[in-house]
């Protein structure tokens, strides 16, 4: 099986149920077999309210705040654009979007969110149905962002095409994913190896992601579209976002209490759970 950014042989280190996934020997990326069936996921509003509710009822709060931050501090220092433009490519139920027209950013600002399901326009922020690799949009923008998308895609060579076909010679892309060499994924494959599968199952298996990206991969495939990578934040998702197995509350606080821990030690050493980088085209 050849990888998915650099094409270089990989080889198989886990099977989960229907899947397998590989590790490329070259840049160290994480994937799982393309033509399994299950990576038909059916995108509907039950991803949201069956599928994952934790992770959609807990919005990142943190992550909005630093994208927040980041095109603010461009504003001010790019005093030539006159009316910034951002789009949100893959922006689910518009979140973030929101979160930034709640900080008046639509107010100097012009917000677009594209995804596959419908939203309704509002005043502040324009919603566009469609999807990246198909969806003919004719115009750059200043900050083109996607967070928590990459990580579905197969053909990520394409997608990542097709974010730098809407940016401006100077624009910014902001663009996370969930990082596979954070200690939690470790800690998934170490319980796989002793025989408890049931992180491992939901990280490489429940979260329908086909490829599982750390920041070594992700700057890989980056630098390779030729882009330069401005800055890496590392971070986690929000504790409640977490889905635990059924169980009784008591196993589920030590499971929380546990997660709490690597998520703490993953943010000192850089192995958190989440890796958020910005670049710009060289």
């Amino acid at each position: 099986m050849n990888c998915t950014i650099c094409g270089y042989s990989s080889q198989p280190i886990m099977k989960i149920l229907d899947i397998t996934l590989y590790r490329c020997k070259n840049c160290g990326h994480c994937f799982q077999d393309r033509l399994s069936e299950y990576n038909k996921m059916e995108y509907n509003e039950d991803y949201f309210e069956k599928e994952h509710p934790n992770w959609f009822n807990n919005p990142n709060i943190k992550l909005f705040e630093k994208v927040f931050d980041i095109i603010s501090n461009g504003i001010n220092i790019s005093k030539q654009i006159d009316r910034p433009t951002i789009i949100d490519v893959g922006c689910g139920r518009g979140d973030l979007l929101r979160y930034l027209k709640k900080k008046n950013l639509n107010r100097v600002c012009s917000l677009l969110g594209l995804d596959l399901l419908e939203n309704t326009s509002e005043e502040g922020i324009t919603f566009i149905k469609g999807d990246i690799q198909e969806t003919d949009i004719q115009e750059h923008y200043d900050y083109v962002i996607n967070t928590a998308t990459i990580e579905h895609i197969e053909d990520i060579h394409l997608f990542v095409d097709n974010l730098i076909r809407l940016c401006k010679p100077s624009s910014k892309i902001i663009l996370m994913t969930i990082n596979e060499n954070g200690y939690i994924y470790l800690l998934a494959r170490i319980l796989y190896k002793m025989g408890i599968p049931f992180a491992a199952k939901r990280l490489y298996y429940g979260s329908k992601h086909i490829n599982h990206f750390s920041l070594r991969s992700l700057t890989y495939l980056l630098e390779m579209k030729g882009l330069k990578i401005n800055e890496i934040v590392h971070h986690n998702y929000p504790l409640s976002a977490v889905d635990l197995p059924p169980c009784s509350k008591t196993t589920a606080f030590f499971c929380k209490l546990g997660i709490l821990f690597l998520f703490i030690t993953g943010s000192i050493t850089k192995r958190a759970s989440s890796v958020t980088v910005v670049c710009e085209i060289k």
